[in-house]
């Protein structure tokens, strides 16, 4: 049998839409399981849930992307824990859809499909964007979109390339503040690439900073007169003075995050490729693509190392380095799928769909369970507690709680109470109506007197706080734990 022969039948495989089929079928289900195994609602789909009741220029330390998609999405579902279940799946399902088609237009479907599905083996995209994340998959899915854009059609030199490149980093800067990694690092690998960097127009590149100029001036606007609110969550960045010992210590945070990330993928793939090899396939690599995309990782992580020793940021997640280091699983899948033969890749489908089914199955123990000892957040017994505040003082004209996640999963299990944040607590009460009580998470205790001041500056009266009063139930599924709320009662005299 000839090479080309050999090539051949190595790349023959399902038609070309079955990928995209499979992935749209599995988002599909984790949005009716999710609908399915009920329950409450964790940390940021609470949040969520809370900020998407209105429309605003701003809601805290997050852009408002997903937060106006959510109020769209709301708009049309109405059954709030669907909604959120929708819209985050199809966030994923483009991101997968994404990256297939950016595979696509240098390599067979096969290997195409293949190499997306290699994206199961991210731990923090196949388990924790599907567990409890809003934002970070919006700007994932903003990030291959932009690269997709910009590899097929900007750096093509096809007509409103470069417009169309503008558009979407102004969308994703209003997804997630890293997502500035993205066109800084797609234009950097551009000018590193050989035959890439001419194709880069003065006139284009004004015409596309222009179109993201204008798109993220409203929001950002709003971040800078609102400080207090958009730089809320800066306290997570442990800054400290600087020093090499402190600047290195940012690094090595960041490179067990690295591993962290691509270990799962680089093992497994790794003994395929090692219990399966093959003779190399000569006609699967295109060789641009592939250092174009690795350039991009490579600089978008350099530059997330460069912040970290800049800064003295001690504390480093994982998810600030999403946009740029999810192009490592299929980058990985696409050198193995070079040396394994059918043999390798069916164990590897078997074992993306192991995982898929193992993210089914923990997904559920994590909803209706948790762990032994901490339940799930979503079993919280947040209605009942709510029962009981009212049975205390009945009928409040407004109920502030905090912190979000209290927030919004009051709007939730009671739609029919009053209910905002001391972020956005709504226009100042009438106290002649009813009374203003605030219910605080006693596990993340805000200051009550924090609280009362904030109000007082908004609302433009005196709002003095009461005696607080604890009240707590069991968690449905682990009786022994409890949660428990303070319920303080506020007096508010206007001038």
């Amino acid at each position: 049998m000839t090479d080309t022969a050999s090539n051949t039948e190595r790349n023959a495989g399902p038609g070309p839409w079955v990928w995209p089929l499979v992935i749209c079928l599995y988002f599909a289900f984790q949005v009716a399981w999710r609908r399915l195994l009920g329950g409450g609602l964790g940390l940021d789909e609470a949040q969520m849930l809370l900020w998407s009741q209105q429309l605003a220029w701003g809601y805290g330390p997050q852009p408002p992307l997903y937060s106006w998609l959510q109020w769209g999405v709301l708009g049309l579902v109405g059954d709030p824990l669907l909604a959120l279940a929708i819209l985050k799946n199809i966030l994923l399902a483009g991101f997968y859809l994404a990256v297939w088609r950016l595979l696509r237009s240098a390599h067979p479907p096969d290997v195409a499909g293949l190499a997306t599905l290699g994206l199961f083996l991210v731990p923090q995209i196949a388990w924790d964007c599907q567990r409890d994340m809003t934002h970070s998959v919006l700007v994932l899915t903003m990030a291959t979109l932009t690269t997709l854009a910009f590899w097929t059609r900007t750096l093509q030199g096809r007509r409103g390339g470069w417009a169309l490149f503008g558009l979407l980093v102004g969308l994703g800067m209003l997804s997630k503040v890293n997502f500035a990694l993205v066109p800084a690092s797609l234009l950097g690998a551009a000018l590193l690439t050989p035959g890439l960097r001419t194709r880069l127009a003065a006139r284009g590149l004004l015409i596309a900073a222009g179109i993201a100029a204008l798109i993220i001036a409203p929001p950002y606007g709003w971040a800078v007169l609102h400080p207090d609110l958009a730089l809320s969550s800066a306290g997570e960045l442990k800054r400290a003075a600087w020093s090499p010992a402190i600047a290195g210590r940012g690094l090595i945070e960041l490179g067990k995050d690295l591993l962290g990330c691509l270990a799962l993928a680089g093992l497994i793939l790794g003994l395929i490729r090692w219990r399966r090899a093959a003779p190399p396939m000569a006609d699967a690599v295109a060789g641009t693509l592939e250092g174009f995309l690795l350039r991009v990782l490579l600089i978008g992580v350099g530059l997330t190392a460069l912040g970290i020793a800049a800064t003295g940021t001690t504390h480093v997640r994982d998810i600030w380095l999403l946009p740029v280091i999810y192009l490592g699983a299929p980058l990985l899948a696409l050198v193995a799928l070079r040396r394994i033969g059918p043999a390798g890749r069916r164990i590897l489908v078997r074992v993306i769909a192991g995982l898929a089914c193992l993210v089914a199955v923990a997904l559920a123990v994590h909803i209706r369970y948790g762990d032994p000892g901490h339940p799930a957040l979503r079993r919280a017994p947040v209605a009942d507690l709510a029962a009981a505040a009212l049975a205390r003082h009945p009928a409040p004209t407004r109920i502030i709680a905090a912190p979000d996640w209290l927030a919004g999963s009051l709007i939730y299990w009671r739609p029919d109470l009053p209910v905002a944040s001391p972020q956005r607590p709504g226009p100042p009460p009438d106290a002649a109506a009813g009374p203003v009580l605030l219910l605080t998470w006693r596990e993340k205790p805000g200051s009550v007197e924090h609280i009362a001041a904030r109000l007082s500056a908004l609302w433009e009266s005196t709002v003095t706080p009461g005696a607080s009063e604890p009240l707590e139930a069991p968690f449905p599924p682990q009786p022994k734990v409890s949660f428990g709320i303070e319920v303080t009662p506020l007096a508010v005299t206007r001038p």
